[in-house]
């Protein structure tokens, strides 16, 4: 039986196929790429040998081989693992196969010792490199000691084989490598890290490869560069290895002499006719207008897919959204007057408030960063009460607001659920009075000794930087600043510019792994501590009070470390009360949507201060003849949801807010996205909820009394569809498990089971 509904601007075409509902359940598709991926060992699991005499790793998938080589360089030279002959400096090379899965390799030089173990999981090919230093010639055991390590990908395919490339843990789209400057520091320009996704990825007609490190210090001290795609974009001309290669750098490795430290990475080897079932055959039209030329190709999603699999970030649930942030102010916020609010939200009652929070799909309500009483040195405005400030500081005007907007939160409603709002939160920053002097043990320095800030002109300098630990001065009053905000009503935490800011590491500290080594001599010319590294034990010691207490927390940032990758996915609701950890980026361009994707994938809208693009396509999301001079970002809030859903990333409202006079929005109806999340070229996928863009057959299993897939009345599916600006079309409520979506180009849908 088929039923057939058309509309002005759609066609949805319903299939009620029970005996095909077990086979055609997301659920189902959920199980099959598991067994494929562990029973398709002839589909998967690419064959590995290891050079006997020069330690090279050859690889080999379907139709593409590839040979990877590695550098650990020094102060006495380079230790390779080469392609033709063994390098000098290593003494012996003895390579073991231990079993049909794991080989070994034990390479021997004067100053270091190297044990590699490389193991294939399905897909994944893992390397784990052993170093102990030995540190020939060093004075004592304590001397640091730096390493400049670097692995090269050869594919081995003509460069006309090469179809895509993708560099996600890149500041900028079209890029050639994801080395990020830090222009910061006066002496030396550091990797300021990739931001989340530390991937490097390349397509070619026999398959595809990526190549991510797994460890702490890997991902945070490694950058990618890309030589198999001369031009993947508009801006850039890269140069290309023969054959073409992907390579992945650690230029900042420094060990104690005498200590041992496991750096550890992967390869993944697709096959080129491989997608997840649910995704299989959907395409990336290059031809369309509503996708920019910075997304990735389809296999670039199915890397990362399975790559979410492998690190937890498919198993994470998102219940919602919500809004940052909401002022202390005698007048209505900007943003509340262009989205046709008359009155500012402290003048609300609790049916008003509840309403703008139903509107705009409000899950999460945020407190703005608090007001000091003082002037900023570099701008004519208030300068904000950050970290102990909060602390020791607060004014009582700035105390009776966040009371009111805590009230004002609890008293209204949101689709039934728990209230959650959050008290803004940077650990970073203090401007209490006296702060360097209060806590000399936890500033952060440049290279010169100076204490680094966050703002710098001519006339001075503004929020001096500092770091907390569990053993230095300034940790005990992070902690203080959790408990306040708990005490004062608070249900939990927004954590702004996580894991580093307009720094990513200090000159004060030596956190025994990373150092700047003299680009030509590799002598250690200066130790460091990534911020990172020196405080994500301490991050976790806080996070655990706002867990403890029943609380929630959401960061501005992704995780950049396995170490909190994990933690951050304990509990499944990510945002949820107890639960694990929301993670979000800034929308400044639309490329760094895809630092999500290895943990929750979602962002901030576009805010005030960053409306342009490098990709033409979405330099207009929010151009000027659309927010006009006063940057009213109400206009363009529902193009900007759309601009993220190309890169299969969900929305969270920051300046622009939905009209209050407008209709439905996908945000009152996309969320909660349940696990498990994928996401694809105009498309999320989850449990009980599909969001694209992109024509197709899509399908979700039907929700019973009994939880069994069967037909009962009242089962199927919700379909809302909206325009090109994100605005509401219609809504279809269909019997079955299938339905087939035509749209309008640029328009999208919102496919959920019905309850």
């Amino acid at each position: 039986q088929q039923v057939t509904t058309t509309t002005s601007t759609t066609v949805f075409k319903t299939v009620r196929m029970w005996h095909r509902l077990f086979l055609i359940s997301f659920l189902f598709f959920v199980v099959d790429v598991h067994s494929l991926r562990t029973n398709g060992e002839a589909c998967c699991k690419p064959l590995v040998t290891i050079h006997t005499e020069t330690g090279a790793v050859i690889l080999s998938q379907g139709g593409l081989n590839v040979t990877l080589l590695s550098n650990f360089s020094t102060v006495l030279g380079a230790h390779g693992f080469t392609n033709s002959t063994r390098s000098s400096l290593w003494s012996q090379i003895e390579v073991t196969k231990l079993s049909d899965t794991v080989w070994e390799c034990v390479a021997v030089a004067k100053d270091i010792t190297l044990r590699r173990t490389v193991t294939v999981e399905d897909f994944r090919i893992v390397v784990q490199d052993g170093i102990t230093v030995i540190g020939s010639g060093l004075s004592n055991k304590t001397t640091p000691y730096g390493i400049s390590v670097q692995h090269q990908a050869f594919m081995h395919v003509a460069a006309d084989d090469v179809l895509s490339v993708a560099i996600p843990g890149s500041l900028e789209p079209y890029a050639c490598t994801s080395f990020n400057a830090q222009e910061t520091d006066p002496n030396f320009k550091l990797h300021r890290g990739t931001f989340g996704n530390p991937t490097v990825h390349a397509e070619t007609k026999l398959g595809s490869i990526g190549i991510m490190p797994l460890d702490d210090v890997f991902e945070l001290h490694g950058y990618t560069v890309q030589e198999a795609l001369p031009q993947p974009g508009s801006t850039s001309q890269c140069q290309v290895s023969s054959p073409p290669s992907l390579r992945l750098h650690d230029d900042y490795l420094t060990l104690p002499s005498g200590s041992s430290h496991t750096m550890e990475w992967a390869v993944y080897m697709i096959p080129q006719q491989y997608h997840l079932p649910h995704a299989a055959g959907q395409k990336l039209n290059r031809n369309s207008s509503f996708f920019g030329s910075s997304v990735p190709s389809t296999a670039y999603f199915d890397f990362i897919n399975l790559v979410r699999d492998d690190v937890g970030a498919s198993a994470l649930s998102i219940p919602g959204s919500g809004f940052l942030s909401f002022e202390h102010t005698s007048s209505p916020e900007h943003n509340l007057i262009n989205a046709g609010y008359n009155t500012s939200w402290e003048f609300m009652n609790a049916t008003e408030f509840s309403a703008l929070r139903q509107h705009q799909g409000m899950y999460h309500v945020h407190g703005s960063i608090p007001k000091g009483n003082t002037t900023e040195v570099c701008r004519t405005s208030v300068l904000y009460c950050h970290g102990s400030c909060f602390v020791n500081d607060l004014t009582d005007y700035e105390y009776q607001g966040f009371l009111m907007l805590i009230n004002k939160t609890l008293e209204s409603s949101y689709n039934g659920q728990a209230a959650s709002v959050l008290m803004y939160e940077h650990s970073f920053i203090s401007t209490e009075s006296n702060a360097s002097l209060k806590y000399p043990d936890s500033i952060i320095t440049t290279s010169t000794g100076a204490q680094a800030a966050y703002s710098i002109c001519s006339a001075g300098d503004d929020y001096p930087l500092f770091y907390g630990t569990g053993d230095n001065s300034y940790g005990a009053q992070l902690v203080a600043y959790y408990e306040k905000a708990l005490s004062m009503g608070f249900t939990g935490i927004y954590h702004d510019e996580w894991c580093n800011t307009a720094v990513s590491h200090t000159f004060s500290t030596w956190d025994g792994y990373s150092g700047v080594l003299n680009t030509t001599t590799l002598e250690v010319q200066h130790t460091l501590g990534s911020l990172c590294l020196l405080t994500q034990e301490h991050e976790m010691t806080m996070a655990d009070i706002i867990r403890n207490a029943g609380g929630d927390m959401t960061f501005n940032a992704q995780p950049q470390t396995r170490t909190w990758r994990q933690y951050a996915q304990q509990f499944s609701e990510a945002g949820g009360r107890r639960g694990a950890l929301l993670h979000k980026v800034e929308d400044s361009l639309e490329s760094r949507m895809l630092h999500t994707h290895l943990h929750t994938p979602i962002a901030f809208l576009r805010f005030g201060g960053a409306v342009k693009d490098i990709d033409p396509l979405y330099n207009k999301t929010c151009g000027p003849d659309i927010i006009g001079p006063s940057k009213n970002l109400t206009a363009c809030v529902g193009r900007n949801l759309l601009a993220h859903l190309d890169f299969g990333v969900a929305p969270y409202l920051y300046d622009g807010l939905w009209h209050s006079q407008s209709g439905l929005n996908p945000i009152q109806v996309m969320f909660p996205l349940n696990a498990p999340i994928y996401v694809y070229p105009g498309t999320i996928f989850s449990k009980d909820r599909i969001v694209t863009k992109i024509n197709g057959t899509y399908n979700l299993p039907l929700q019973t009394k009994d939880k069994q897939m069967k037909e009962m009345d009242g089962s199927g599916l919700d379909v809302w569809v909206f325009n090109a600006d994100a605005q509401f079309e219609s809504h279809n409520f269909y019997n079955g498990s299938e339905v087939d979506v035509t749209l309008k180009e640029g328009y999208m849908c919102v496919i959920a089971l019905a309850t």
